[in-house]
């Protein structure tokens, strides 16, 4: 859907989700609504890091869209928070059916590498991976050597830039979604 991340700078979203529609807010004022079924796959990406920057501001995080603001240019983060003096960069990836696998999880470290790297300089930032759900996302299983590891522990053993970076994963489902499988 053309424009889909200038409609979500608009305000705040809100599912309604008995009339299947996302309510785009100010306040109490409707600015926007879009139905679920005009998203394309690709723009539930753009609602979802939306999504995730709200709960983020709810828990006292200051917040910038980052991938909302400049699409694909956004040197692998699409969040940059920051909570307590503490930087976090932040990459949401909304699968539900398929799974993050070892190449997966170095394309999404090695886009983020220069921003991470920028980031260090003023200090140790935490690049956050944030997944509606942990089990479904990702691969069972990474072998390195004979030790056969849960794929979501080689995304966290990864530190390029060493100890200058903490990575953790989080799982943020969005309200629609918790019972479906439609991606």
């Amino acid at each position: 859907m053309a424009g889909m991340s200038k409609r979500l700078h608009l305000g705040d979203i809100h599912f309604d989700i008995e009339n299947e529609l996302i309510n785009i807010t100010s306040g109490s004022k409707i600015l926007d609504q879009i139905s679920y079924h005009d998203i394309s796959k690709s723009d539930w990406g753009y609602v979802y890091e939306k999504y995730v920057g709200q709960v983020l501001r709810e828990r006292g995080y200051i917040v910038e869209y980052n991938g909302l603001s400049k699409g694909f240019n956004d040197a692998g983060v699409d969040l940059i928070a920051q909570r307590d003096n503490k930087d976090f960069l932040i990459q949401c990836k909304f699968i539900k059916k398929s799974t993050i696998g070892k190449q997966k999880i170095e394309q999404i470290l090695y886009k983020a590498s220069s921003m991470i790297a920028s980031y260090c300089k003023r200090g140790k930032p935490t690049f956050c991976l944030v997944i509606p759900s942990i089990s479904q996302s990702f691969g069972k299983k990474y072998k390195k050597g004979k030790v056969t590891y849960p794929i979501a522990d080689y995304f966290l053993s990864i530190n390029n830039i060493q100890s200058a970076t903490k990575f953790e994963i989080f799982e943020i489902e969005m309200p629609y979604f918790k019972d479906k499988h439609l991606l």
